[in-house]
């Protein structure tokens, strides 16, 4: 992780008119471990004079879809306190912004200008493990979780500021990222994919993708047969007894239209319907095949 923080600034340093395509997440549960000091403050001491021109301060990750804006033409912009409430429904727009590598500039009143050069990644900090919805294969962002022994550390914050106000000392560190060799760096390929990433993964699973997970412990626990054929809606109201217990006070209700659309796209659940007669009443089944089940299983961990 640490090497792959210094390849990253080293790489806005040596190459700003280029994107690294991977925004930085800075995570900890806990407030005052000095996130947004060191995503704000170290880089304006960098930028020196320039920080009101090419650094972009988001008050909500929303900012970078706003009609109207500049923000693409920054070097670097940051987001504090991302919350999941302003990512989860923009996050194709989200992605895009990350790695797209030209916008559209439009101001109020102006012609719009085509095809300019997108400069900006994204820095964003938060408290929640469910502020941004990303896959486990997902390249587009490197997240790190924060020091909280920090926190209160009054001497450790006093050091810090004395050696941003130090500008020999910032010119030394500038001069260390300018120089650093990162010929072989490849920002999306060499992000570690950190415990905390994978919490964030896993936050970001659906209720049906937890609930066939916990059906797959189960059937790892009972040894049972590898294969099943069952009725869509035994699954359907052991998933709303499972749904009610995650979430007490759920306002989203899963149809069982919903719950079996959903479900036929994850591996293992195969669309060889069969029809069977329970109660009298004939049932289109499914079949399980429960050992395709542990890619899933695994992302969880």
């Amino acid at each position: 992780v640490y090497e792959y923080l210094l390849n990253w600034f080293a790489w806005k340093v040596q190459k700003p008119g280029i994107k690294t395509e991977v925004a930085l997440i800075l995570y900890s549960q806990k407030e005052g471990t000095g996130k947004g000091f060191f995503a704000e403050e170290i880089i304006k001491a960098f930028l020196g004079k320039y920080k009101t021109e090419y650094f972009a301060d988001m008050k909500s990750v929303k900012a970078i879809t706003a009609r109207f804006n500049t923000i693409p033409e920054n070097i670097i912009g940051v987001v504090n306190e991302a919350k999941g409430s302003d990512s989860f429904g923009i996050i194709d727009e989200i992605k895009d912004f990350i790695t797209c590598k030209t916008f559209n500039k439009e101001l109020k009143g102006c012609t719009m200008e085509r095809n300019l050069n997108a400069l900006c990644d994204i820095i964003l900090t938060t408290n929640n493990d469910n502020s941004m919805k990303i896959s486990d294969s997902d390249r587009r962002f490197c997240i790190m979780e924060c020091n909280e022994d920090v926190i209160g550390d009054v001497a450790y914050f006093k050091k810090l500021w004395k050696i941003i106000d130090n500008k020999p000392a910032m010119r030394g560190l500038f001069e260390f990222l300018k120089k650093r060799d990162i010929t072989n760096f490849a920002p999306q390929l060499d992000k570690p994919k950190t415990k905390i990433y994978k919490e964030f993964a896993k936050s970001s699973m659906s209720p049906i993708e937890l609930f066939w997970i916990n059906e797959y412990e189960r059937w790892n626990d009972n040894n049972e047969d590898a294969v099943e054929i069952s009725c869509m809606g035994e699954y359907w109201e052991r998933f709303n007894h499972f749904y009610s217990d995650m979430c007490p006070n759920k306002q989203h209700y899963y149809t069982k239209i919903t719950f079996s659309k959903n479900s036929r796209k994850l591996d293992g659940l195969h669309n060889d319907i069969q029809i069977r007669k329970v109660d009298g009443q004939s049932n289109r089944c499914f079949v399980i095949h429960w050992e395709e089940f542990e890619p899933l299983y695994q992302k969880s961990l």
